[in-house]
């Protein structure tokens, strides 16, 4: 069986973190996106190795979208709604949003109209209800 091939929008500090998972799960990184060369460069030559790097999401999407399983968007919260639609459109399976899932409530709905409509599966990242001082507070 082939390994799961992924592609990540945004090379930021969260990008980063997703890389990692990414490794640690032993899933395949096919491309990466973000509009900083050095972030591009530092990801086709470093230890999360991808095989292809583009500066705007768009073509990721329109180049990667038939031969990857999972996108992850961890870009900047106002750029979410657009992408996570674009991956729905494009056929992609599986799409991990970081939060801000959208800025407002009519953008979250027509991205999950959007996931549901194309058999997406979509999950938005909200891994700090595990932290201690939150898990402490929904207690309190």
């Amino acid at each position: 069986m082939s390994r799961p091939r992924a592609a990540v929008v945004g090379l930021g500090g969260m990008g980063q973190r997703h890389l990692a998972a990414l490794a640690a799960a032993d899933i395949e990184v096919a491309a990466v996106c973000d509009t900083s060369e050095a972030a591009r460069a530092a990801v086709l030559r470093g230890e999360a190795r991808a095989a292809r790097a583009y500066e705007r999401w768009q073509d990721l999407i329109g180049r990667e979208a038939v031969g990857i399983d999972l996108l992850t968007i961890a870009t900047n919260g106002p750029s979410h709604h657009e992408i996570a639609l674009a991956a729905a459109k494009s056929g992609i399976r599986h799409l991990v949003c970081e939060k801000p899932m959208a800025m407002n409530l009519g953008e979250a709905d027509a991205m999950l109209e959007a996931c549901a409509r194309s058999g997406t599966k979509l999950a938005v990242g909200y891994a700090r209800r595990f932290h201690p001082p939150c898990a402490e507070a929904r207690r309190l």
